[in-house]
């Protein structure tokens, strides 16, 4: 856990609950493809890219969930970094709040404000093609979230975010969050059409075709969606 993973010449993750992409943009320099969970995540990051001779310019963050960018504050701190988060969702790093109080629907209790679903308040700038390093490509999707970052780096390497949850997930937790039921669906059929060497989900296993994974996907949300027709 937490150890460095090579996926291409210039592309690598930390396996960890919630990977984070490492990705050397040039001599010396690289960027991070979400932020880690928190402070402690962060600082592993740190040291995996002192181990790769990086200095960190920027952190590309798929989506404002705590455990994509809990470890950004620290991060900036540390080396001046900048963050990039789908336009949509720059007011979750500005006011963490909200993603418990919109999970919940209200005033979040105190049970809910806790790191899993708070990450500490940080800069972030608006994250679009144009803030890309050199080679990097990008798709946005609904569904899990306002909005998510699906990123491909010069590797031919895709990280997808939450695009897509585990199938051991679904199978033990099958009623999963979603923002926007008919938006994941869509987001899904996106998956297929990506052309990649290899894709890297934030909570699933890394592979070469997301096929299987998006089919599962689609499937446990159409049985919930049976589902609550029956019982309405």
């Amino acid at each position: 856990m937490y150890e460095l993973i090579s996926a291409g010449e210039n592309t690598y993750y930390m396996d960890c609950p919630a990977k984070v992409g490492i990705v050397r943009t040039g001599a010396g320099r690289g960027v991070l493809i979400d932020g880690g969970s928190d402070g402690d995540a962060a600082k592993k990051v740190l040291k995996l890219l002192d181990q790769l001779g990086l200095t960190l310019d920027a952190v590309y963050c798929t989506h404002s969930h705590a455990d994509h960018i809990g470890g950004c504050h620290l991060l900036q701190q540390r080396t001046g970094c900048k963050v990039y988060l789908p336009p949509e969702e720059l007011g979750f790093s500005d006011t963490p709040i909200l993603e418990p109080a919109f999970l919940y629907g209200g005033r979040p209790p105190k049970v809910l404000r806790n790191k899993f679903l708070m990450a500490p308040s940080c800069q972030a700038e608006p994250l679009t093609p144009e803030a890309l390093p050199d080679g990097f490509s990008m798709r946005l999707v609904g569904g899990h979230s306002f909005s998510m970052v699906l990123l491909k780096t010069p590797d031919d390497v895709w990280f997808v975010g939450d695009a897509v949850a585990a199938e051991e997930t679904l199978a033990k937790y099958p009623v999963s969050y979603l923002n926007d039921v008919d938006e994941f669906l869509q987001a899904l059929d996106v998956l297929l059409t990506l052309e990649g060497r290899q894709f890297i989900p934030a909570h699933a296993p890394v592979c070469s075709d997301l096929a299987h994974l998006v089919e599962v996907n689609r499937a446990n949300t159409l049985q919930l969606c049976a589902l609550l027709r029956d019982i309405c």
